[in-house]
């Protein structure tokens, strides 16, 4: 995925929470907002911005971080 983003893109992962809720997929189809950040750092992204106005969702902004670490 970095290798197509624009530099300054920004990837946006939004998912229900991995816990019950009252709608969404099921439990075994949910990726934890801790899996999200683990795997987004181990892939060199860092996230910008996180927006808590969805009720059962995690929504998260990421950007690719440069060669220098910036």
């Amino acid at each position: 995925m970095k290798k197509t983003l624009k530099p300054g893109g920004q990837v946006i992962i939004i998912d229900f929470h991995k816990k019950e809720t009252p709608i969404g997929p099921p439990m075994e189809m949910r990726v934890s907002r801790e899996e999200v950040m683990k795997e987004s750092q181990q892939n060199a992204f860092r996230l910008v911005k996180e927006h808590t106005f969805f009720p059962y969702q995690d929504f998260l902004i990421f950007t690719a971080e440069s060669a220098g670490g910036k």
